[in-house]
């Protein structure tokens, strides 16, 4: 727990170049017009990439993005 706790905060540090963007269950709901079980099922499929933090789950926006370019979900 103590090095997932580390790495995200190496992730979110406001470094130049690797700058990402954490996007909440809400946020992600809200970009893709979406409900709790949608996402709950894009998660236990491995449709989009999540990384939970103690009970929180967080999702990166460029994977997001990606995910829908690839045609994995769909943005509707």
């Amino acid at each position: 727990m103590e090095n997932l706790k580390n790495e995200f905060t190496e992730l979110t540090k406001n470094g130049g170049e690797n700058k990402l963007k954490w996007l909440r269950s809400r946020d992600v709901r809200k970009m893709l017009g979406i409900g709790d079980s949608t996402l709950q099922s894009f998660r236990v499929k491995g449709l989009i990439p999540v990384y939970k933090l103690g009970d929180m789950w967080y999702y990166l926006e460029d994977e997001i993005n990606e995910a829908i370019l690839n045609g994995k979900i769909c943005n509707n």
